[in-house]
C-alpha cells in the first residue's frame, strides 16, 4: 500500500451528537458542535418538526424528523463547506480508496461513502452475514495501527464512534461496486465536508420568536420553503405542534395492529411494534430546545425566567419516559402502556405550550434587518407563483 499521508495520525474533531436520530442530523452536529458559537445558528433552526399528515399516515408513513427552512442544511449551514466528488475521480488518481481518504483528511475533510456492510465489523446485523451498502462517516486515520476512525449505527443500531481496518475499508470499498449486480443499491459519489474558519452568523431574536410562534401554531411551510419541484412529496406533510396528534394516531394504529405503507414505497412498516423513532425525534427536539433556551438566557438574548428553564427541563424528561413506555409495551404487548404514554403526550404539550407562550409574549420586538435578509432570499429562491 502506498503510504501518501504526510501524517502518521489524524483525528479530525468530533463532539458526540446530541441530535442523533437520523444520520444527517448526527454528521452535522458532530461537525459544527467544534464550534464554540454553533448555537447562534442552530437557536434560529431545528425549532420545529415535521411529521406525515394525519389524513394520509397509513398511506404514506415516515418518521417524524426536526425541519429547518432548507433540507440541504450543509448549503445553508454556517459552518461547513460542502464538496460531493464521483468516485470516477477518485480513481483517476489514487491507487486506492485508503490513499485518498488519509489525503482528503490531511487536508480537514470529513468523508462520508457507501461501504459493504458485510465487512464492517461493528455493524453486528450485517457482518459476514449480509451484503448491505450503507453510508459510513470517515474522520480521522493511524497508519501505525493501519485504522480509520468511522462512526455510524452499529451495536444495536446506536450512534457510535468506532474503528475499522484498513483491509476492511478496502474490502468493503470494493465489495460495493459489486452490490448493484446483486440488486442492492449502492451510491457512487464521495461527499466531503469541512468546517470553515470563520463565519458572521449571529442569532436573530425576531426570526426566534417567529419561528416558535410558527411551531405552536402548526404554520405550513410546504409553499414558503420547499422548491416547487418536491410539492410532490411534501403534500404528505405536516408541522409544528400537531406533532402531538400525530404521536397519539401513531400509537392508536400501532395498538390496533394498522399495517402502515411507507411513503414512497412498497414497504410496509412492521405491525409488531410501534416505530420508536419518531417519539425518539420528539425527545431529541425537546433536548435541543432546552439547550437552546438555556442558550439564550446566558447570552442575555432573551430573558427567560429560571422558572420556565425548569419547566423545560421536566417536558425533556418526561418525552424521554415515553421511549421507554414504548420499549416496555413492544416486549409485553401490555395496552395499558399505550394509554400511559397518550396521557403523558398530553401533559408535555399543555406544559410546553404554556413555556413557550409566555416566553414569547414576553418579548417585545420589531423585525430585524437579518430576518428581512433571510426572507428575502427565500422569496426570490422559490417565487409564489
Amino acid at each position: 500500500m502506498i503510504e501518501t499521508s504526510k501524517y502518521d495520525q489524524k483525528i479530525l474533531p468530533i463532539k458526540y451528537p446530541i441530535v442523533n436520530g437520523y444520520r444527517y442530523y448526527a454528521k452535522v452536529f458532530s461537525i459544527i458542535f467544534n464550534k464554540k458559537n454553533c448555537f447562534e445558528w442552530i437557536s434560529n433552526n431545528f425549532l420545529t418538526l415535521e411529521f406525515p399528515r394525519l389524513e394520509t399516515l397509513e398511506t404514506h408513513y415516515f418518521g417524524m424528523c426536526l425541519f429547518t427552512m432548507s433540507r440541504n442544511y450543509y448549503e445553508e449551514c454556517p459552518y461547513i463547506d460542502k464538496s460531493i466528488i464521483n468516485q470516477d475521480l477518485v480513481n483517476l488518481k489514487w491507487e486506492n480508496i485508503c490513499d485518498f481518504l488519509r489525503d482528503v483528511i490531511d487536508m480537514n475533510y470529513y468523508i462520508e461513502l457507501d461501504l459493504d456492510t458485510y465487512y464492517v465489523s461493528h455493524a453486528t446485523k450485517f457482518y459476514k452475514n449480509i451484503h448491505y451498502s450503507r453510508p459510513t462517516f470517515i474522520y480521522g486515520f493511524n497508519n501505525k495501527t493501519e485504522i480509520f476512525n468511522i462512526a455510524g449505527y452499529y451495536y444495536h443500531s446506536k450512534y457510535s464512534f468506532e474503528e475499522l481496518s484498513y483491509e476492511n475499508i478496502l474490502k468493503a470499498y470494493d465489495s460495493k461496486h459489486s452490490l448493484e449486480i446483486k440488486g442492492i443499491k449502492a451510491d457512487d459519489i464521495i461527499t466531503l465536508y469541512k468546517l470553515k474558519d470563520n463565519n458572521s452568523y449571529r442569532f436573530d431574536k425576531a426570526l426566534f420568536v417567529k419561528r416558535i410562534k410558527e411551531y405552536l401554531n402548526s404554520y405550513n411551510f410546504r409553499n414558503d420553503v420547499c422548491n416547487p419541484s418536491d410539492q410532490a412529496t411534501f403534500q404528505y406533510c405536516e408541522y409544528g405542534f400537531k406533532a402531538y396528534e400525530f404521536l397519539k394516531k401513531l400509537l392508536d394504529l400501532g395498538e390496533r395492529k394498522i399495517p402502515l405503507k411507507r411513503a414512497f414505497s412498497n414497504l410496509f412498516q412492521s405491525i409488531i411494534n410501534i416505530d420508536i423513532r419518531s417519539f425518539y425525534c420528539l425527545w431529541e427536539h425537546k433536548k435541543l430546545m432546552l439547550l437552546i433556551l438555556k442558550y439564550v438566557k446566558e447570552k442575555e438574548y432573551i430573558n427567560i425566567d429560571k422558572d420556565s428553564i425548569e419547566k423545560y427541563d421536566k417536558v425533556e424528561k418526561k418525552s424521554n419516559l415515553i421511549i421507554n413506555l414504548i420499549i416496555k409495551y413492544n416486549i409485553t404487548q401490555e395496552k395499558y402502556l399505550i394509554e400511559k404514554c397518550k396521557n403523558i403526550l398530553d401533559e408535555i404539550a399543555n406544559e410546553e405550550r404554556k413555556i413557550l407562550e409566555n416566553i414569547v409574549n414576553s418579548i417585545n420586538i420589531s423585525k430585524s434587518f437579518y430576518y428581512q435578509y433571510k426572507a428575502d432570499i427565500v422569496i426570490k429562491r422559490y417565487p409564489k407563483k
